[in-house]
């Protein structure tokens, strides 16, 4: 758990925190590098000049929180998935099809 935790200028790299849970974290000047971040919580989560350059983000949740943060382009996909969601945003192709 990460929860509530503060830190400043610090790096993880190629760290696998799978299903951690940042909810109200402070990061600063954090690097999370290389890592596996799938499924984490980050609801409530302070980050500022937060890199994450190079790790998974598959599923994470509370993407609300996730401002000023800083990726890398083939990470867009990843992280525009759960905050459409957040967002209620539906993709749905079939309506394409639909004769209404």
């Amino acid at each position: 758990w990460f929860r509530m935790a503060s830190f400043v200028r610090c790096e993880f790299s190629g760290c696998d925190l799978r299903d951690a849970d940042f909810y109200a974290a402070n990061l600063k000047d954090v690097r999370l590098l290389h890592s596996t971040l799938d499924n984490t919580e980050w609801s409530k989560a302070a980050l500022d000049n937060v890199a994450l350059h190079g790790s998974s983000l598959d599923g994470l949740r509370g993407v609300k929180a996730l401002r000023r943060l800083v990726i890398g382009s083939d990470q867009l996909l990843p992280l525009a998935i759960p905050i459409l969601n957040s967002l209620g945003i539906v993709v749905d192709d079939a309506y394409l099809d639909s004769d209404d």
